[in-house]
């Protein structure tokens, strides 16, 4: 483990897994969470398609494929 750059508490080691080269902890991160939707443009196989929340137009569009009846 190792310590956040910003207020020195120790980053989990899950979190160095998933982000090797990270140097803050989720809490002092700057980076916002994605949003997720499902695309069900094909019957057997939906994607899973993510939007940065910041983003409004795709974020919009993203949500109407989503709320689309099968």
């Amino acid at each position: 483990m190792r310590p956040c750059i910003k207020c020195g508490i120790e980053i989990p080691v899950i979190r160095l897994e998933a982000l090797p080269l990270t140097e803050t902890c989720v809490k002092c991160s700057s980076v916002r969470a994605y949003k997720g939707f499902m695309d069900w443009q094909h019957k057997t196989a939906p994607d899973l398609v993510m939007v940065n929340p910041d983003d409004r137009e795709n974020l919009r569009r993203a949500q109407a494929i989503s709320d689309r009846r099968r």
